[in-house]
């Protein structure tokens, strides 16, 4: 916490008194940022790496909504399962991000996220998940073992490719439904586009919840801080359902 404490003094000038998350993103080229919620009389705060490559934010929830980045290294193309009557979707190469979400669980399904069908293939971040997820409690009952990884949401059959990686994820641990104001907020970014409507939403009819991203460093970086002011009223808009 010492250099978030020397920038406390200074939050007073960057709060966005409508809402309960607030944010204080850094500059100056300064590698941290002071991400605090107010839990009535009670401030929870929490440092995050600007490179760290799972971020974490909200309460102690077991469940929540998640972000995946994604990266393709060259362009494929990807049937989706039956979506579309199984035709073939161009991916370009370049960074994608994905919304999802499980009420309950949510570390076991971010770990399945980032295995494949190939046990002895797994994307590199699903180490760090692992340990990350067990330091945090976020894995209860870990001695379960995982069972082998069968291709279900749309996603899984991009993450299953070779020349796609998961590169980083933004967990926002909450007992609100927030997956549907994620996306929406995501959607409205002139950063992001739609590669295919409804891909990544099969059980959310009307959404899109994987999207293709133009975008530098800077605005991925930025990203979670700018999620977390979806935490005030973000169940108004959400929809009843676990994941897409």
């Amino acid at each position: 916490m010492g250099r978030a404490s020397d920038l406390l003094t200074k939050l007073t000038e960057h709060l966005c008194l409508g809402l309960d998350w607030f944010k204080y993103s850094m500059t100056h080229g300064l590698e941290t940022a002071v991400v605090f919620h107010l839990l009535g009389q009670s401030a929870q705060i929490r440092v995050f790496d600007r490179e760290k490559i799972i971020t974490v934010l909200g309460d102690d929830s077991l469940g929540g909504a998640y972000v995946l980045r994604l990266q393709a290294l060259e362009s494929t193309a990807v049937q989706f399962g039956r979506f579309r009557g199984g035709k073939p979707i161009e991916i370009p190469a370049g960074e994608y991000v994905y919304v999802g979400s499980a009420m309950r669980g949510m570390g076991r399904r971010l770990v399945r996220h980032a295995s494949r069908t190939d046990s002895s293939n797994p994307h590199p971040i699903r180490a760090e998940m692992l340990a990350r997820f067990t330091e945090i409690g976020l894995l209860p009952g870990q001695e379960r073992p995982f069972p082998p990884k069968r291709l279900h949401w749309h996603v899984d059959y991009l993450l299953e490719m070779d020349a796609v990686t998961l590169t980083h994820v933004i967990i926002l641990r909450s007992q609100k439904r927030l997956e549907t104001a994620v996306a929406r907020y995501l959607l409205q970014q002139p950063e992001t586009f739609i590669i295919e409507p409804g891909l990544g939403a099969n059980d959310i009819p009307g959404n899109t919840h994987l999207l293709g991203v133009r975008a530098d460093e800077a605005w991925q970086r930025t990203l979670p801080y700018n999620l977390a002011a979806l935490f005030d009223g973000g169940s108004k808009s959400a929809h009843n359902h676990d994941a897409s």
